[in-house]
């Protein structure tokens, strides 16, 4: 082998392992840790983005953001889910807040959710892939 081989080789092994060292590092020791982060779903054409930090939720839809507040109403590790709650605004008619309730359920990995949701329309039930570790579009 050529010197220029070996330098080739020993290049290429060492890009190869320094862009492995730099690997996302997530914590999915538990569900309120695993949720953390960017997550994505797809209803045909329509692309949603979910944006979980600690308490905060965002949502974003084409062009349009959306904020709010969440709270963990209950997490189970064993199940790999978590219960949030998220205040969207709602109200009944007497004024009283209306919480939407969201029951999440992860995969083995931690890497897909599938997300059923209670709101004012009713039931809706989605999957979401992990995408990265921001909390913000």
């Amino acid at each position: 082998m050529s010197r220029r081989s070996l330098i080739f080789w020993f290049l290429t092994i060492s890009l190869l392992f320094s862009a492995c060292g730099r690997a996302e590092k997530r914590d999915i020791s538990s569900p309120e840790k695993a949720l953390l982060g960017h997550w994505v779903t797809r209803e045909g054409a329509l692309r949603v983005d979910y944006y979980f930090g600690d308490g905060t939720f965002v949502m974003t839809i084409r062009d349009t953001r959306l904020d709010w507040n969440y709270s963990v109403i209950e997490s189970d590790n064993r199940k790999n889910s978590i219960t949030i709650e998220i205040d969207m605004g709602f109200t009944d008619s007497a004024g009283y807040k209306i919480p939407t309730g969201m029951v999440l359920k992860f995969s083995k990995n931690r890497k897909f959710i599938t997300e059923t949701a209670e709101g004012p329309e009713g039931r809706i039930t989605n999957k979401w892939k992990y995408v990265d570790s921001r909390t913000e579009p």
